[in-house]
This record gives structure tokens, sequence and C-alpha cells, in this order.
């Protein structure tokens, strides 16, 4: 999210350190800033916390989570539900994705200016899950994992695969 909005917005953006304000006491001056908690529970009292302080602060607080009955929820003054269902894998792909997709969608249309994602970034969007589908089917993984199982230690870097984007499709 925050690369997001430093790229496609031009609007400087950062992570907060919960515990400047839990531990610490902290309060920050986040007046006439937006403040987004992503949680995928919406349960982890720090990160309500900081959505409350920067709200007295006077800050336009904004949660993204799967949980819409959430303390974050709750303490925020709007709120995005991701709707990603009930998350079964303790990595929370499912729903660490569909906030990412949220953060995405938001951002566009912060910058389309009227809150509508451009027909651009609509055609974008709508070629995720044959990219998704092709991702999957990849038996790369499943090919090279036997190599590497009994590996004392790895290390990874850089871009595995480079699907082009619909944009690039096209051209």
């Amino acid at each position: 999210g925050a690369y997001l909005t430093e790229i496609r917005l031009g609007l400087p953006a950062g992570l907060a350190s919960p515990s400047v304000v839990t531990l610490y006491g902290g309060s920050p001056d986040l007046s006439d800033a937006l403040v987004v908690g992503v949680s995928q529970s919406g349960g982890s009292p720090d990160l309500a916390e900081v959505l409350r302080a920067a709200r007295a602060s006077g800050a336009l607080t904004l949660a993204v989570t799967n949980a819409p009955d959430s303390p974050l929820v709750e303490t925020a003054e709007l709120s995005i539900d991701i709707a990603a269902g009930h998350e079964r894998a303790v990595a929370a792909t499912k729903t660490y994705t569909a906030e990412l997709l949220a953060l995405l969608m938001l951002i566009e249309g912060v910058r389309a200016g009227d809150g509508v994602l451009p027909a651009a970034e609509r055609e974008a969007l709508a070629a995720l899950p044959e990219l998704a589908a092709r991702t999957l089917a990849d038996d790369t993984p499943a090919r090279l994992a036997p190599r590497y199982r009994f590996a004392q230690q790895l290390v990874t870097t850089g871009r595995g695969y480079a699907y082009p984007t619909a944009r690039e499709a096209a051209l």
C-alpha cells in the first residue's frame, strides 16, 4: 500500500510503529493524514490503538480487514471488508492477496479522482484470475522441490516468473 501510494499518487507514505503508541505512550501528529490499518482478523489491539491515537490527532482512519465486526473496524471511521471468507491456511495467503487487491483498488480510485476504477485498470485486474490459474498450473515448483528438500540453507532473491501484464499482452 505504501509503495502504491508513493508510485501511483506521488504522496509520501510510511509504516507506523505501533510500539511508539502502545509501549512508549507517544502520540504522533497524524492530522490531515489518512491512516490505514490492515489486518486479517482486525483483532490486533496494537493496530486498533494506533488507529485510535491517529483519529484523536485528527487523522482520517480506515480499516482494511477480513473481519467486518472486529475491534479494528469499530475503531476506524471507514472500513473495507475484503470479503475473502474464512481463512483456513496459517499463512493467510487468500486474505493477504485480497487485502493487496483492496489497497490497489482504493489507491487507483483515489488516483482517478472520483473513486471509480478507470477502464484500463479494470481490464488489467480482470486478467488476474487467468494469470493466477497459469501460475498454479505451472509444474516447475513441483519438479524442483525434490532437489532441495534436504537443503540445510536456502537463499532466494529476485523475481521468479515474469508473466506479462494485461497491457503488455495486448501489445
